[in-house]
Order: C-alpha cells, then structure tokens, then sequence
C-alpha cells in the first residue's frame, strides 16, 4: 500500500516547497485532521531535534516521518558534499550523519537532494564526481551501520547540473552495492526530465525508495498539466511499497493546497 505524506518544516529558506512551517507539534495535529499518513521534515540541524517530542506527537496522532530532507543544509550554510572545501563536505558529510541518526530513531529516510552540491561549483566533472563519491561513501556506511536508507533525488537539469534522469541516478546509486543507498522520484523533475516516465520508473525499480509529487509549476497537482496518473500506475505496476508524498508551494495557501492536493492524490490510487 502506498501511503500519503506531505512537506512540512519548523523553518526553511524562502521558496523551499513546502506546505507548512511552524512547531511540529502544532504542524501533525493539523496534517492528520486533513487525512495524511505521513510527513517529509525539512530540517536544517537535525541533532537539535527533541526526538521524544516529535515520537510522542506522531504516536498520539498516528503520523509518521516518512523522510528528512537535508537541502536547508546547503540553501542556507553553503555546505555540500562535493564541495571544493573540504572542510564545508566534512561539515555535510557530519550534517548528513546527523539525519541519519535522526532517521534512524524516526524510522524514517533520510534524503539527499540540494545537499550532494553541484557539479558548476567544481573545477571539473571529475573533480565533483570524486568529492560527492568519497562523501556519500562515508554516509553510506554510517547509514548502513544504522539500518537506515539514504535516498538521492533525480533533480531536473535546470535545477541541477548532475545525476538529472532516473537511469543516471540509478546506475550511480547501484555503483555503491548497498542496500542502504537508493534513489527518489519526483513528477515535478520527471516531467521535465524523462521521455518515458513509466519505463524509467520500471528500470529503477529495485532502487526505487521514496516518491514525491507536484505538478509542472510546483503548485498541488490537479492532472490539469502532468498525466500523475502514468506514475501512480507505474509505481503499483512494480510494487512500489512506500510513501508518495507532496511538495509544492503553499498556493493560495498551505492548507488549500494541502487538502486538494490530498484529494487528488487519493483519487489517483
């Protein structure tokens, strides 16, 4: 069964997607009034968290943390793991450690997107490949240690320069031989990106472990612009398990975007 969650974050840089922002334990209230399984946390300093707090929340309310997203990371310190400095990727890779850990106690993902850096802010290809790989092997084995799964998004090419198509991300991550390094999708990036989304989803299948959706412009999905329903169908096709989770703009508001983008979503599956 695929569950629904929703972005949500204590606080973000401005123009990160996502629906709410506030104290998590007036966030979870709200997002199980509407009717989601999940929420996908968007966190800057994740060993700053009052874990308990969060656990007991998501226990009374029967929410749960579906993924950590680590971007704020990097929109807002300049950190990355493929950075040129090496001491801003041993300041990732220790920031990445720290959603692992957090992860870890959630029972949830934790997600690289934003945070693996760019390839245009290295000297080379090369050079960026290098500094990502020897990062991301670290957090591998950390994460590996914890039973937790890393999950690297497939970001489109105008907002990222490497790792952009489904394929790409895929033949890298199973480059690590590890369980506890996958990838994770999005409609938003895959509209622009893939030629065939559903034969790229069915080629990625066994790294597939996390899916978000929006639609073309980021706003709640209404099927107005992007065929949704080809990657719902898809996802059921190969048995896809975890959550498909929205992150969009909070237009005209987080909460009517919330509630129709949810309405949607359950329409689809």
């Amino acid at each position: 069964m695929i569950g629904l969650g929703v972005a949500v974050a204590e606080s973000v840089p401005a123009g990160t997607p996502v629906l709410f922002q506030g104290e998590f334990s007036k966030i979870i209230p709200k997002v199980a009034e509407i009717g989601y399984d999940a929420v996908e946390v968007h966190v800057q300093y994740p060993d700053l968290v009052n874990v308990e707090e969060w656990k007991r929340v998501c226990e009374k309310y029967q929410v749960w943390v579906a993924s950590l997203a680590s971007g704020s990371a990097y929109l807002a310190e300049g950190i990355s793991l493929s950075h040129r400095d090496p001491e801003k990727r041993r300041l990732a890779v220790e920031r990445m450690k720290g959603h692992i850990r957090l992860a870890q106690k959630l029972g949830a993902l934790a997600t690289i997107g934003v945070l693996k850096g760019f390839a245009s802010e290295c000297g080379s290809w090369e050079e960026f490949e290098a500094n990502y790989r020897e990062s991301l092997e670290e957090c591998v084995a950390y994460a590996q240690e914890r039973g937790v799964i890393i999950a690297m998004e497939c970001v489109n090419h105008k907002e990222g320069d490497a790792f952009n198509t489904i394929a790409q991300c895929a033949d890298f991550v199973r480059s690590f031989h590890s369980d506890a390094l996958r990838i994770y999708i999005d409609t938003y990036h895959m509209d622009l990106e893939e030629t065939d989304i559903s034969s790229a989803i069915r080629g990625a299948a066994d790294v597939i472990a996390y899916a978000q959706i929006s639609d073309r412009n980021r706003r709640y999905p209404d099927g107005r612009h992007c065929n949704m329903r080809l990657t719902t169908d898809t996802l059921k096709e190969i048995d896809y398990q975890g959550y498909l989770s929205l992150e969009c703009r909070p237009e005209p508001s987080g909460e009517e975007a919330a509630r129709k983008g949810l309405a949607f979503m359950r329409s689809l599956l």
